[in-house]
């Protein structure tokens, strides 16, 4: 409900769930205890490249759009219009404008973002003679209370109920947590984001596209870009709220003080963006924005940590490491590229099993003689997947019964956290 510009809403990063929601709303409005949260596996990603004219054998930029979504959330469609709309690309149900494609001047290509969008607030609630209050600022405020009827079908038969929802200047509460009540303020359902999803599609270059960003109404994606004049560009994220950086905005701040408020949003030169790197080359793969393109990629050191908290992905490294090592790309060598069959992961997990096999299975042991063969299999195993490859078959079965969050850390050099992804 927290979307219009085409892709994931901003609920996501707010950390509150469905089931958050559902408890709190329970009964007669009385809140009951949160049960714990379940890992939610999302198996979604996209992966983006755009390479620059010197790296191209034909001299044009090339812009590569893959995004990884179920078979009916990306139609593809051709938009004409007798006023010059020439714009072919990718939309989700429902959309009159393509949400990632091309026009005759330029591409754009969209990731999901991991970018801080949405905060959580903790509200100090009483209820008095005259209803719900909430302390703001050493002062008290009305909670602002609303009549939502939801329609829903049970037993095939149509019904309807009425929850009272409760808001305040922050946004809506939506959860409970240890004696707390919790808001969230989010960019929610904005013009500016139809906007700006619409005229995107008639932008006609680079300084066209940066007068388009300067909405900053889009709250859930990265953008790579290219154009017909050569340019290559990426942003990570695009609505990105002006914070204090003392607190840490990854967890619910304090909503009694003015201290916890948004300071206005960062413009499009503030947030982490690459403009023609002399690599030559950007990928993003719903990862990090600082190794999008190899040592000309934007530095950690130089933004708040809340622009990008996301971490390193192994799509994101074998991305790096195939745009990097190729001089005079062609589409064809870019499809390649999208689907070069090595699986990087697997040089940090397979080592780590065949090291484990060989310290705690032993000649004679009854798991070694049924093992031996396999974990042979995996030593000898370049991390190539082929259609006949045996150990890539046992590296996948395998790797599918680990532990999900396991299987979807992020690898992040250098620093004790490792954030998961989706």
């Amino acid at each position: 409900m927290l979307w219009t510009d085409g892709s994931i809403g901003a609920i996501s990063t707010g950390d509150i769930t469905a089931e958050d929601v559902r408890n709190f709303y329970t009964g007669n409005n009385s809140p009951v205890a949160v049960t714990e949260k379940k890992f939610e596996e999302i198996t979604t990603g996209s992966n983006g490249f755009a390479i620059a004219p010197f790296k191209t054998e034909n001299g044009n930029a090339i812009l590569y759009i893959n995004p990884h979504v179920t078979f009916y959330f990306r139609p593809e469609i051709h938009m004409v219009s007798g006023e010059g709309l020439n714009t072919y690309g990718a939309v989700t149900w429902g959309q009159f404008f393509i949400y990632q494609g091309f026009n005759q001047y330029c591409g754009w290509m969209h990731t999901s973002s991991n970018v801080d969008v949405a905060d959580m607030y903790t509200e100090k609630i009483s209820k008095g003679i005259d209803g719900l209050t909430y302390s703001y600022n050493n002062e008290t405020r009305k909670v602002k209370e609303k009549k939502i009827t939801i329609r829903y079908k049970k037993d095939n038969i149509l019904q309807s109920k009425t929850i009272t929802a409760y808001f305040t200047h922050h946004g809506p509460v939506m959860a409970k947590r240890n004696g707390e009540y919790i808001s969230v303020r989010s960019s929610n359902r904005t013009m500016n984001g139809l906007i700006q999803s619409w005229q995107r599609t008639k932008a006609k270059g680079l300084e066209d596209y940066k007068k388009v960003m300067a909405l900053n109404a889009n709250t859930s994606n990265n953008t790579v870009f290219a154009d017909n004049k050569g340019n290559i560009a990426y942003w990570h994220g695009n609505f990105v709220p002006k914070r204090d950086p003392k607190f840490n905005w990854g967890k619910v701040v304090d909503g009694t003080t003015t201290a916890t408020e948004w300071k206005g949003l960062h413009t499009v030169d503030e947030i982490v963006h690459v403009y023609n790197p002399a690599t030559g080359w950007i990928q993003n793969c719903n990862s990090t924005p600082y190794t999008v393109s190899g040592s000309s990629s934007p530095l950690k050191v130089n933004y708040p940590s809340y622009m990008a908290p996301d971490g390193e992905n192994f799509r994101g490294i074998n991305a790096a490491r195939v745009l990097s090592r190729e001089s005079k790309f062609t589409i064809d060598k870019t499809i390649a590229a999208g689907y070069d069959r090595y699986l990087s992961a697997f040089e940090i997990l397979i080592p780590s099993l065949i090291n484990a096999f060989e310290k705690n299975v032993r000649h004679g042991d009854s798991l070694y003689s049924l093992l031996i063969e396999p974990v042979n299999t995996l030593k000898n195993w370049d991390y190539y997947s082929s259609e006949y490859s045996v150990a890539t078959t046992l590296a996948v079965e395998w790797a599918q019964l680990l532990n999900a969050s396991i299987r979807k850390i992020y690898i992040e050099e250098g620093e004790d956290d490792q954030v998961s992804t989706t």
